[in-house]
This record gives structure tokens, sequence and C-alpha cells, in this order.
């Protein structure tokens, strides 16, 4: 398209949104290499794996509090064990 002083502005073609999965979570998650959650994952693998359930199901709803309330509930229960 040509606007003004024949200046071609080109509008970015919007990608469609991929769908976060469990995998795309974890990743992001070991990419941080935050100690607290490899010790969840190596000392409680069936915990880990509920909170990433957890955390990309509320990822997937766009819901960013509740990401951060649920990796912050799941450090507070490894603390109490």
């Amino acid at each position: 398209m040509m606007f003004g002083g024949g200046h071609r502005h080109h509008q970015p073609m919007a990608m469609p949104p991929r769908t976060l999965t469990t995998a795309d979570i974890d990743a992001e998650i070991r990419k941080q290499n935050l100690g607290i959650f490899e010790a969840i994952a190596r000392e409680f693998p069936d915990d880990y794996d509920a909170m990433l359930r957890k955390i990309t199901a509320a990822a997937q709803a766009g819901n960013q509090t509740e990401v951060r309330n649920i990796s912050r509930q799941a450090v507070a229960d490894l603390r109490h064990r």
C-alpha cells in the first residue's frame, strides 16, 4: 500500500495463536533454571505434572494471574513437605 510521500507501509500479517501445551510450559520453566521447580519435578513428579496441567490450562485461557498463583502455590506446598 502506498501512503503519503510514496513510502510503502506494510501491515504485518497476524499469525494465528498457537495453543500452548504442557511441553511448552515445561520447556519454559526448565529454560528459566529455577531450582525450586527442578526440585518439585525431581522429588514430586506427579505433583509437578499436575502443576503443569493447571498452568497450561490457565495459560491457554490467557489468565496470567492464575498462572502465577498456581506457581506460587506449588512452591508453598513443597515448603510444607
